[in-house]
C-alpha cells in the first residue's frame, strides 16, 4: 500500500514539474493595446459674411426703424429688403406725392436738405418717401507711375568709385563670406554626441498641422465675403419699388426729387423708363406719366460705372418740367449748372427752372429758401387734384 501511495506522489510530482517547464516555454501575453486617440475634426468654416457696405445699410436701417417707428416702411427688391420713410400729408388737402433720392454716403432723412424739406412739404399737401439707396462703386485709384532711375554719376577725376549706396565699389568685388550656418536643416552639423541635432517641427493643435514651434499658432481661418450687389441696377431697382408703394397707398400724382448722386440717378432711371406708357388710376382718373417733374438739388453729371451716362440725358423729354438747384459755394457748381441750362435750351424744355443758393447748414436761410423753391415749383407744375370715384372731391 505504501508503495502504491509513493508512485502515485512521485508521478503527481513528474506531472507539476512538466506543466511548469511548458507553462515557462510559453510567452506571456500581451497587454492590452490603449486605444488611439483619434485627431479631432477640424472646426467648420465660418459662415459668410455680407460686404462691408451691405452690413452698414444693414446698421443703419435699424436706425431708422429705431427712430422713426411706424413711419419706416419695407420694401422688397431681389437683393433684399430695404427701407424708406413714408411722411403722409398733414395739411387736409393732398395734391400730390415726392419721391426722394439721398445723395452717396448719405441716409434717407439726411438734416441738411432731405429732412427739413419731407417735413415742410407735409404741412402744405405733399406727402413725401424717402427711399434707402446702395453705396456707389467706388472710384479706382490711378495706377502709380514707375520712378525714374536715374544713371550714376561719373566719379571725379582721382576720386574712390563707390556704389550708389555709398559703399566702396571694390568692396562688392570682394568673395561673399561664407555663412556660418548651412541653410538646408539636413547639412547642420552633428552635435558633440554624433547625433544629428533634435528636430524642432511639432505638432500644432490649433490647426492640426505640423510647424515651427517656435511660431505663434495659426489663426483661425477668416470668414468669407460675400460681394456686394451691383449698386446702380439695385438703385434703379428700388427707384420701381418705391414708385409701386406710392401706388399702392393711392398716390398717382408723384414727382422726383434727388439731391447728389440720387438726382443723377433719378435722372437715369427717366432716361431708362421714357417708353413707359402712363399710369391709369383707379375711379375713371386722367392718365398721368410715372412722374409728373424732376427735382435735383446740386446734382451729380455723371455715375461711376455708367460712362456712357450722363444727367443731360434726361431732358430729351420736352415736356418734362425740370428743376435745378445748385449750391454756389461749390467750386464746380456754377460751370456744371452753366452745362445743365445749354444741355435744356438745346432740347427746348418746356418748364426749366435754375437757381444757385446758398448750401443749408441747418436751420438758416439756405435751408428756409430752397424749401420755398421746391414747393413753389411743384405748385406750378405738378401739382394735382383729389379724385373720388371719378369725380374730383369736393
Amino acid at each position: 500500500m505504501r508503495v502504491t501511495i509513493s508512485a502515485f506522489i512521485l508521478s503527481l510530482a513528474v506531472c507539476l514539474i512538466g506543466y511548469q517547464a511548458w507553462a515557462a516555454d510559453e510567452p506571456a501575453a500581451a497587454p492590452a493595446a490603449e486605444p488611439v486617440k483619434e485627431a479631432a475634426p477640424p472646426a467648420p468654416p465660418p459662415p459668410p459674411i455680407p460686404a462691408l457696405s451691405v452690413r452698414r445699410e444693414q446698421q443703419q436701417n435699424t436706425l431708422l426703424q429705431k427712430w422713426y417707428g411706424e413711419q419706416t416702411v419695407s420694401l422688397k427688391t431681389s437683393a433684399g429688403d430695404f427701407v424708406g420713410i413714408w411722411q403722409e400729408d398733414t395739411s387736409g388737402n393732398p395734391v400730390g406725392a415726392l419721391l426722394m433720392l439721398h445723395d452717396a454716403s448719405q441716409m434717407p432723412d439726411w438734416p441738411a436738405q432731405l429732412q427739413p424739406l419731407r417735413q415742410y412739404l407735409s404741412q402744405h399737401g405733399w406727402a413725401t418717401l424717402s427711399i434707402s439707396l446702395p453705396e456707389p462703386v467706388p472710384r479706382a485709384l490711378p495706377p502709380r507711375p514707375e520712378p525714374v532711375k536715374l544713371p550714376a554719376p561719373a566719379p571725379a577725376e582721382g576720386a574712390e568709385a563707390k556704389n550708389p549706396d555709398g559703399t566702396p565699389a571694390e568692396a562688392s568685388k570682394q568673395p561673399e563670406a561664407k555663412e556660418k550656418e548651412p541653410k538646408d536643416p539636413a547639412e547642420k552639423p552633428a552635435d558633440k554626441d554624433g547625433q544629428p541635432p533634435e528636430s524642432k517641427v511639432v505638432y500644432n493643435d490649433a490647426n492640426g498641422k505640423m510647424g515651427d514651434g517656435n511660431l505663434p499658432p495659426a489663426q483661425p481661418p477668416k470668414p468669407e465675403v460675400l460681394p456686394a450687389p451691383p449698386a446702380e441696377p439695385l438703385a434703379q431697382e428700388r427707384i420701381s419699388a418705391g414708385l409701386a408703394l406710392l401706388k399702392e397707398k393711392q398716390q398717382y400724382n408723384n414727382s422726383l426729387l434727388g439731391v447728389g448722386l440720387g438726382a443723377a440717378r433719378a435722372a437715369y432711371f427717366l432716361v431708362q423708363h421714357q417708353g413707359d406708357p402712363a399710369q391709369q388710376a383707379p375711379g375713371g382718373a386722367p392718365l398721368t406719366p410715372p412722374f409728373q417733374a424732376l427735382l435735383m438739388i446740386n446734382p451729380h453729371m455723371n455715375i461711376t460705372g455708367l460712362a456712357d451716362f450722363n444727367l443731360t440725358q434726361a431732358f430729351s423729354n420736352p415736356k418734362l418740367p425740370v428743376l435745378d438747384i445748385s449750391y454756389r459755394d461749390h467750386p464746380a457748381a456754377p460751370n456744371a449748372a452753366s452745362i445743365r441750362k445749354s444741355a435744356a435750351r438745346k432740347n427746348n424744355l418746356a418748364a426749366f427752372e435754375q437757381h444757385l443758393v446758398q448750401e443749408p447748414q441747418g436751420s438758416d436761410l439756405g435751408e428756409e429758401q430752397v424749401n420755398r423753391i421746391v414747393r413753389g415749383f411743384l405748385v406750378k407744375y405738378a401739382k394735382g387734384k383729389q379724385i373720388k370715384g371719378g369725380a374730383e372731391a369736393p
